[in-house]
């Protein structure tokens, strides 16, 4: 009969430990898409700011690069993850609209605003969606859903912007990038936290 129970247990510590496991090689590829990507949006939103003699053209360069690099990093990050389908549709996004902001002839500031705004109203938009597919218990949830809610209320705001010079709508642009990038930083702290409260509790 002890026997029996041993063998239960060792089965039971067995998946246990496997999805213990999961649990903190998921916390940790989300951790690291996420700083990924707060250092694109900081550069992004640097340039944006402190770039001298922001024009049209450069201002186009700098998105237009800045979406197509965030799409290139987040296929690379779908075929690596184990949930990989949660990232391609984000990737191909950012593709789409880069694509169109560095091929496209003649795009004006108020349409890289409009473009960039779409980009991260869908991002907000499917990080919360995806949050409330989650369990209550997935330490991913409520960082998800924060980021997702912050970076609606910001897309939103980007493309109900009034038009402006291009001056203007380059400081909208980095300062909401540089806002975004902190945003991810403060999540992707808390979630080191929640990696290291996993270890923890397996030890």
């Amino acid at each position: 009969m002890s026997s029996t129970e041993d063998q239960r247990r060792e089965q039971l510590q067995a998946v246990a430990g496997k999805m213990q496991s999961g649990v903190e090689k998921g916390v940790e590829h989300f951790r690291r898409s996420l700083l990924i990507k707060a250092c694109l949006l900081g550069i992004l939103g640097l340039c944006a700011l402190f770039w001298p003699g922001t024009s049209v053209s450069i201002l186009v360069r700098l998105v237009g690069a800045f979406c197509v690099v965030d799409g290139v990093t987040g296929l690379v990050n779908a075929f690596r993850a184990d949930d990989g389908q949660s990232y391609i549709m984000e990737a191909v996004i950012s593709l789409l609209i880069g694509g169109i902001l560095l091929l496209w002839p003649g795009v004006t500031s108020s349409m890289v605003l409009m473009l960039f705004g779409a980009w991260v109203l869908y991002t907000g938009m499917r990080n919360f969606l995806y949050s409330r597919q989650l369990d209550e218990s997935d330490p991913q949830r409520a960082s998800i859903k924060t980021i997702g809610i912050a970076a609606t209320v910001v897309g939103i705001i980007l493309l109900v912007w009034p038009g402006a010079g291009v001056t203007t709508i380059a400081w909208v642009i980095g300062i909401a990038a540089l806002v975004i990038a902190a945003l991810l930083v403060f999540v992707a702290s808390r979630l080191q936290r929640v990696q290291v409260r996993v270890e923890t509790i397996g030890q």
